[in-house]
């Protein structure tokens, strides 16, 4: 069983692996943004939320969002935004022990509409951030020794958020958690 239970981890790896190849092929050939629709970010994050909420649940993880009510609409590719997200989220879960909290906080900012993911997690240490959206960067310590993932996650969802010309920013202490900050936009 502990044999099977790697082979099937392993494999979960490759086909993660084989994924992220696929989507940073198409950010390089420059199809990020394939199809620009005015949408709510509101909208796509919801249903990130709902997506990732048996992953929350098993690892023992709350998930909550608060959003400013009237969100101003961004121009954006839906499937790109909304796997960005999920990568996001995906790691805050991740990434905080059981019994964390995973909170997505969305506002207007000036021109962009503005989307904070914060978890309770194990944190970044400060040498490490500079690297943390170049490919295949992971930051190895005992804590995410057992942790599945390709380092490559962080880099396609940079290349997203920059070819829907909004940025990335992310804060982290170590042992408190982490925020990533997300600026898109607005539709004008």
């Amino acid at each position: 069983r502990h044999l099977l239970s790697r082979a099937k981890e392993r494999s979960k790896g490759l086909l993660d692996l084989i994924a992220d190849l696929l989507a940073m092929s198409k950010i390089d050939a420059g199809v990020a943004m394939q199809c620009k629709e005015p949408l709510q970010v509101e909208e796509v994050v919801r249903k990130v939320l709902e997506l990732m909420e048996g992953e929350a649940h098993a690892n023992k993880t709350s998930l909550a969002m608060q959003a400013d009510s009237s969100l101003p609409p961004v121009l954006g590719d839906r499937d790109n935004l909304e796997g960005g997200f999920t990568n996001v989220v995906s790691n805050a879960i991740k990434y905080t022990p059981e019994g964390g909290a995973v909170t997505v906080e969305m506002c207007a900012e000036g021109d962009y509409v503005k989307t904070t993911v914060r978890d309770t997690g194990i944190g970044i240490a400060e040498e490490d951030l500079p690297r943390i959206f170049d490919k295949f960067s992971r930051v190895k310590s005992e804590k995410t020794r057992g942790i599945v993932g390709t380092g490559l996650g962080l880099s396609i969802v940079k290349d997203i958020v920059e070819a829907h010309l909004g940025s990335i920013s992310v804060e982290s202490e170590e042992g408190k958690g982490t925020s990533v900050t997300i600026l898109l936009p607005r539709e004008i």
